[in-house]
């Protein structure tokens, strides 16, 4: 008896953590990158799934290897047929071929993508599970108890879990360690195969200092985003702060939040609304001229604009095209089929259109209309083709829905 109430208070254990872990939780935390002090925190230990903020590791990874020589920039990482098949967002390897080191880290940190992630791991792990038991070894040593790691992209996994100051710490390590790699992070775009691919970090180029980190997106983690930032003291040194921001609604809100987290802190230290600082032995890197083009650009874009603003793109629609449509071309994307009063409708309106598609991950966010709150029904990670198909199938027989940019 004593064995089987044992195993029933295990298996009550396992499902209601995993559970709460698959409602996106709100979480914050400021950190002082050099000495490491949090400056503003709320909910910063909550157990929440990081979604692809998993590649600030996985880069970490690739740096270490780089600075042991096991890695040189320009090794030739063989495509596997599971790294070629990984969902969206990916560069869109083929199975069979092989890709630069240089160009997987810039595929990491712009596109977010989940085939070079995948490769990478194969490559020095042995397998993609073996290099995550990597990964959580070496967060565990660098301070991050909470997290764990099941692949090397942030693609869902119940199991695969992190707090936000767990990223805030492998944030920092990251930087502090590898401070010269980390002028990656400041890569607007790159271009691969003659594609441009922009960074899905959209902080960039917006917020004073803003140079990093790495955004993240699963139905189970809401919108995640660490963000760091680096301004000139009274000292004449530069100070850098991280931000992390777990659970976030929507994207556009998520980064709002850490804007105004860097900049509330910054104040705090007399540094409000200072000019970027270009530390030491920081460049512009191969891709000098296509993140030249992209600041004009967003310069262009950004006069007498706020600092975020929603892409509205919905179907049918004869002027779905907007400013930022390019840009939202290179992002994740989803469809929402409505809003419905309970959530159980809005549910089940999700998971009949997941079985009548076949494709896409369901999620039904609380969305607030004045004084009342309804639930969304939406299938999300999908590719741009996928959304288009998806809502237009839908729209002949039920009318409008709603394709949404996300990452």
């Amino acid at each position: 008896m004593g064995k089987l109430t044992l195993t029933i208070c295990l298996i009550f254990f396992i499902f209601f953590n995993d559970a709460a872990c698959l409602t996106p939780r709100y979480s914050a935390i400021v950190m002082d990158a050099n000495s490491g002090a949090v400056l503003e925190q709320e909910g910063a230990d909550k157990i929440c799934h990081p979604a692809s903020l998993v590649k600030i590791v996985t880069l970490y990874m690739i740096f270490e290897a780089l600075k042991t020589g096991q890695l040189r920039i320009h090794t030739q990482i063989p495509v596997s047929a599971h790294a070629a098949r990984q969902a969206p967002c990916k560069l869109g390897l083929r199975a069979g071929e092989y890709v630069s080191v240089e160009t997987i880290i810039k595929g990491l940190i712009t596109k977010s993508a989940n085939d070079a992630s995948a490769a990478i791991a194969e490559y020095l792990g042995g397998s993609e599970s073996n290099f995550a038991a990597q990964m959580t070894r070496k967060a565990k040593s660098l301070g991050a108890r909470s997290t764990v790691f099941k692949n090397a992209s942030g693609l869902p996994n119940p199991y695969q879990v992190t707090t936000a100051r767990d990223m805030a710490i492998l944030s920092r390590a990251l930087y502090l360690h590898f401070p010269r790699d980390y002028r990656y992070f400041r890569m607007q775009a790159f271009r691969h195969r003659g594609q441009i691919h922009r960074n899905h970090n959209h902080l960039l180029g917006k917020v004073p200092g803003l140079d990093g980190i790495k955004t993240g997106y699963v139905a189970a983690s809401g919108f995640n985003l660490a963000a760091s930032a680096v301004r000139k003291g009274p000292d004449n040194r530069p100070k850098r702060l991280i931000a992390v921001v777990l659970g976030g609604a929507n994207r556009h809100w998520r980064d709002q939040r850490v804007a105004e987290l860097l900049e509330v802190n910054f104040q705090r230290v007399g540094l409000g609304h200072q000019p970027s600082v270009k530390e030491e032995d920081e460049e512009d890197g191969d891709d000098f001229e296509v993140n030249q083009f992209l600041r004009e650009e967003t310069n262009r874009q950004r006069a007498s604009k706020a600092l975020i603003r929603p892409i509205p793109i919905s179907w049918p629609s004869s002027s779905s095209k907007s400013s930022n449509q390019a840009e939202a071309d290179e992002e994740q994307w989803g469809v929402q089929f409505g809003t419905y009063s309970s959530l159980n409708e809005a549910k089940l309106r999700a998971k009949k259109m997941l079985t009548t598609f076949k494709t896409g991950e369901i999620s039904t966010p609380k969305v607030a209309k004045g004084k009342k709150s309804f639930y969304g029904a939406r299938l999300l990670g999908l590719t741009k083709q996928q959304a288009k198909t998806v809502c237009r199938k839908y729209a002949s027989k039920n009318g409008e829905c709603r394709i949404l940019a996300i990452d």
